[in-house]
């Protein structure tokens, strides 16, 4: 009878210690999602009074090629990882470091062909398409950093994810506005988001060394696993970002009533 209560106090202490958990985290998730819009707000006020609509449409047109492209180097792989490293019984470490190789390797591939395809089309012009490049750098680093808030979302510990996003925005915050105010140019203001996403995925890796120790492996069996699990929550992703996105990157040609018109967007 004692044993039975005991046991009894300990599953409850473990309930009341899991709530709390979760309470945690999602209190920090929402302040940090505060912070960070507040940060983003800011900046869109900046850089349209900074770039005009011409140049503020160009900007938007950038972020919504590379975000096009970001879907392939993701694939519904953030989701799958989570799943598996989640389970008590698996391998996690070998699940993060395969899962982290394969989003490398294919999110490389994904941003230089994006940044090659640019070239193709004629609407482009050479700020748009170096503009690509350099946003294709920061969106790999978000890329490759989402594994790490995957790992944190499984340990419960999303405070290391907010803090590191939280610091990686007041980055780019600070170099824009630096750089808006020393009058520096269009592709000066983009590199500012490499280096906030740098920032980003830098803390990350720091702060997730606590849990893992990552190196590159290339386990075969694990990527054609993920790659069978994955598709189908690739192909809805996919769709959904072609009917959100696919009206800003396509059609614009870079008369000044088509840049106004993507700024709007």
């Amino acid at each position: 009878m004692d044993l039975l209560i005991i046991n009894n106090m300990n599953h409850n202490q473990e309930k009341i210690t899991y709530t709390k958990k979760v309470a945690y985290n999602t209190g920090v998730q929402i302040i940090g999602k505060v912070l960070t819009t507040a940060t983003s707000l800011v900046l869109i006020v900046a850089l349209t009074r900074y770039l005009g609509v011409y140049g503020y449409g160009q900007f938007t047109t950038i972020f919504a090629y590379v975000s096009f492209a970001a879907v392939f180097a993701d694939l519904g792989f953030f989701w799958i990882m989570v799943r598996e490293i989640s389970k008590p019984d698996t391998e996690h470490e070998k699940i993060f470091n395969n899962t982290m190789t394969l989003r490398s390797f294919l999110g490389l591939l994904v941003f230089v062909l994006g940044f090659g395809i640019s070239f193709l089309i004629p609407s482009y012009s050479a700020t748009i398409r170096y503009g690509i490049g350099i946003i294709s750098i920061g969106w790999f680093f978000i890329t490759v950093n989402s594994t790490y808030v995957g790992l944190f979302q499984s340990r419960h510990k999303m405070d290391r994810a907010s803090i590191a996003d939280v610091i990686g925005r007041l980055v780019i915050l600070g170099f824009i506005l630096w750089f808006i105010k020393c009058g520096y140019s269009f592709l000066a203001i983009t590199a500012a988001y490499a280096v906030g996403n740098f920032i980003n995925l830098a803390l990350s890796i720091i702060m997730g060394s606590r849990f893992v120790n990552f190196r590159l492996e290339f386990d075969f069996p694990i990527w054609k696993k993920m790659f069978l699990e994955a598709w189908p929550m690739g192909v809805v992703l996919v769709l959904h970002v072609i009917y959100l996105r696919v009206d800003s990157v396509m059609p614009v040609s870079y008369t000044h009533l088509r840049a106004h018109e993507t700024s709007l967007h």
